[in-house]
């Protein structure tokens, strides 16, 4: 069984194979503990990425004003990609300082979202 390291990791992993697969360069900033755990220079744009995954319903992030003055500062769009129990990597971008998200809402694919931007 897998420890929340070795989760995260994976997650991470997965989420910046989604990215290169669409054509897009992405690198991840492993055990680092920076602002951003995925960085992914696009063709018009660059993303600075928080990976987040849970075993629950709910996920509850606090402290995102500092990837977003960060990604501000370099010209980049901050986005969170994070999976509840089970589901693909989802992606929303970060407007606000903490997120409440929950699994019966609606969500965007990681997959769809790479798609659009490529």
């Amino acid at each position: 069984m897998a420890n929340n390291y070795e989760r995260g990791y994976q997650f991470e992993y997965r989420s910046k194979k989604i990215f290169e697969e669409n054509g897009l360069l992405a690198t991840r900033s492993p055990a680092s503990h920076s602002e951003a755990d995925i960085y992914v220079m696009g063709k018009d744009k660059n993303y600075l990425v928080q990976c987040k995954t849970t075993s629950k319903d709910r996920l509850y992030l606090y402290g995102l004003d500092k990837l977003k003055e960060l990604a501000d500062e370099n010209n980049a769009v901050p986005l969170l990609v994070y999976s509840f129990n089970y589901t693909p990597p989802y992606v929303k971008k970060i407007e606000k300082s903490k997120e409440k998200l929950k699994k019966e809402e609606k969500h965007k694919e990681l997959r769809k979202f790479v798609k659009e931007i490529k």
